[in-house]
C-alpha cells in the first residue's frame, strides 16, 4: 500500500505541478491585475459563497463513495445509476437555495447573474469529483490523475490566449470571460470523466429509487454535515469580508489566498490517494502507522518549507505577481500561509479519521473551528479588514489541526513511532533561524529567485540530515512491492 501511495502520488504531483500552480499564480493573478481588486474581489466573494452551499448537490457522496467502493467494489454497478439520478435532484435544490440565500444577502441583479453561473460550475465540478471518487475507489489512479488536471489545462490555454495571445481586447479583460471559460473547461472534463466511469458499467439506466435514496441520505448525513462545517470554516472569510469591508478588501485578501489555494491543490492530492488506501487497510486490519508516518513527513517538510519561505519573502513574492495593493496584501499573505501549513496537514489526519468513519468527533472539532472563525471574523474584519480575516484563518486552521491530531493519537492509540515532536520542532526552529539570517540585508542581497532557491535547497538538505525527509526510504518504497 505504501508503494501504491508513493508511486501514484509522484504521478499526481507531476501532472498537477505542471498545470495548477501556473494557472493560479500566473493566469489568475494576471486576471486580477487586469480587472482590479474591486471587480475581482466581488467575483472572489461570490465564488466562495457558491462553495459554502455546495454540500447540497453532493451531501457527502464523494468521500463516502470513495471509501465505500474501495471496501465493496461490487456495489458500483448497482449504485452508480441511482446516485447519479439522486444528485440531479439535489442539484435542483441547490440552485433554489443559492438563489434564496443570495437575495437574502441583498446581492445586486448583476451579482445574482454571476452567482447563478458560478453555481452551475459548482454542480459540474462536484459531478466530476463524484466520478473521480469511483475511479479512485477502484484504484484507477492514472485515469483519476488525468481528469484531475484536464479542466485546468483547457482553462489555462483558453485564458492565456485571451490574456497574451491577442484573442481579447488589448490590455483589457472581462471577468465574465473567466467565468464562462470555467463552464466550458469543466463541461469537457465532465464528459471525459463520465466516459471513463461509464466504460466500467454494464447496464446504465437513470432511475430514482426512493427507498435507496432515503437510506443513502441518512447514511451520508454525517459526511454532509462534516463537509458543510468544513467549507464554512474554510470559505466564510471572503464572504464576510466583502459584505463588511467591501469588494476591494476581498480582492486584497484574494491576492494572498491564491497562494494558499495553490499549495493546497497539491496537498489535496494526498487525500485523494490516501482515502481509498486507508479505507482498504482499515477494512483488512492492516497497520496504518507506517503509511501515516510517511505521508505526515512528506507533508510536514513541504508545509514548513513553503510557509517559512512565504513568511520571510512575503512582500517580494506579492510584488512579483501583483501591481496594486501589494503592501496590504503582503501582511495578510504572511498570516494566510501560516494557516495554509495547518490546513494542509489536515489532509493527512482528517482523511484517516474519515476513512475509519469517525464522523462525530470530526464534526465536533471542525464545527468548533467554524464557530471560532465566524466569531473572530466578526471581531477582526471591521477593524483590520483583510489582515483580520487572515489572522482568523491562521488561528482557526491551526486549532482544527491540533484537534485532529489529538483524535488520531487517541483513536488509533499511536504511542511511539510517530513523527517525533522534538525533531519536528528542532527542524522547524533551525529553518526559521536560517531564514531570518539569510533574509537579512547584511547577508543576502541577491535576486529574489536565487535567494528563495538557495533557502529551499538548504531546507531540503536540513530535512534530509534530520531524516524528516528520508530519501533512501522513499526510493525503496517506489522500487519495492511494499
Amino acid at each position: 500500500m505504501r508503494k501504491t501511495f508513493v508511486s501514484n502520488l509522484v504521478l499526481l504531483l507531476a501532472l498537477n505541478l505542471l498545470v495548477k500552480p501556473f494557472y493560479v499564480l500566473g493566469v489568475e493573478a494576471e486576471i486580477q491585475n487586469r480587472v482590479g481588486a474591486d471587480v475581482f474581489g466581488s467575483y472572489f466573494a461570490l465564488i466562495n459563497f457558491s462553495f459554502l452551499l455546495n454540500i447540497l448537490p453532493d451531501l457527502g457522496t464523494t468521500n463516502w463513495n470513495t471509501r465505500n467502493i474501495a471496501q465493496h467494489r461490487f456495489l458500483f454497478q448497482k449504485q452508480f445509476p441511482k446516485i447519479i439520478t439522486l444528485r440531479l435532484l439535489l442539484a435542483l435544490i441547490y440552485f433554489i437555495v443559492v438563489a434564496i440565500s443570495g437575495m437574502s444577502l441583498k446581492y445586486t441583479t448583476g451579482q445574482m447573474l454571476v452567482l447563478s453561473v458560478l453555481s452551475l460550475n459548482q454542480v459540474i465540478q462536484l459531478s466530476i469529483l463524484y466520478l473521480r471518487s469511483n475511479l479512485a475507489g477502484m484504484h484507477l489512479f492514472r485515469q483519476d490523475s488525468f481528469i484531475s488536471v484536464l479542466d485546468r489545462v483547457i482553462l489555462t490555454l483558453h485564458m492565456s490566449l485571451l490574456l497574451w495571445g491577442g484573442w481579447g481586447s488589448s490590455g483589457t479583460f472581462r471577468i465574465s470571460w473567466l467565468i464562462w471559460g470555467q463552464t466550458f473547461s469543466l463541461s469537457v472534463s465532465l464528459i471525459v470523466a463520465f466516459i471513463f466511469v461509464f466504460r466500467k458499467t454494464k447496464n446504465f439506466r437513470l432511475w430514482l429509487d426512493i427507498p435507496f435514496s432515503r437510506a443513502l441520505l441518512k447514511q451520508r448525513f454525517p459526511y454532509a454535515l462534516l463537509i458543510f462545517v468544513s467549507m464554512i470554516a474554510y470559505r466564510i472569510d471572503s464572504v464576510m469580508l466583502e459584505r463588511i469591508s467591501g469588494a476591494t478588501e476581498a480582492g486584497i485578501y484574494a491576492m494572498g489566498f491564491r497562494f494558499f489555494e495553490a499549495f493546497n491543490m497539491i496537498a489535496y492530492l494526498f487525500a485523494v490517494l490516501l482515502l481509498p488506501i486507508f479505507s482498504g487497510m482499515i477494512r483488512r486490519g492492516e497497520e496504518i502507522s507506517p503509511l501515516l508516518i510517511l505521508a505526515s513527513k512528506l507533508m510536514l517538510v513541504g508545509a514548513w518549507i513553503i510557509c517559512i519561505t512565504c513568511v520571510f519573502w512575503s512582500r517580494e513574492i506579492i510584488s512579483l505577481f501583483y501591481d496594486h495593493h501589494t503592501s496590504e496584501a503582503a501582511d495578510a499573505f504572511t498570516l494566510l500561509m501560516i494557516g495554509c501549513a495547518g490546513f494542509s496537514l489536515q489532509y493527512i489526519f482528517g482523511t484517516l479519521l474519515t476513512a475509519r468513519g469517525n464522523m462525530r468527533p470530526m464534526i465536533y472539532v471542525v464545527g468548533a473551528g467554524m464557530l471560532i472563525n465566524i466569531l473572530l471574523n466578526g471581531l477582526l474584519i471591521p477593524q483590520w479588514g483583510a489582515w483580520g480575516a487572515a489572522l482568523s484563518n491562521a488561528i482557526t486552521q491551526c486549532l482544527i489541526l491540533a484537534g485532529q491530531v489529538i483524535l488520531v493519537l487517541k483513536i488509533f492509540r499511536i504511542k511511539t513511532g510517530f513523527v517525533p515532536l522534538q525533531m519536528t520542532l528542532f527542524t522547524t526552529g533551525v529553518a526559521l533561524i536560517a531564514g531570518m539570517i539569510y533574509h537579512s540585508p547584511a547577508i543576502n542581497s541577491g535576486h529574489l529567485t536565487y535567494s528563495i532557491a538557495v533557502f529551499i535547497a538548504a531546507s531540503l538538505v536540513l530535512a534530509l540530515l534530520t531524516r524528516m525527509l528520508d530519501l533512501k526510504r522513499f526510493i525503496q518504497l517506489v522500487r519495492s512491492g511494499e
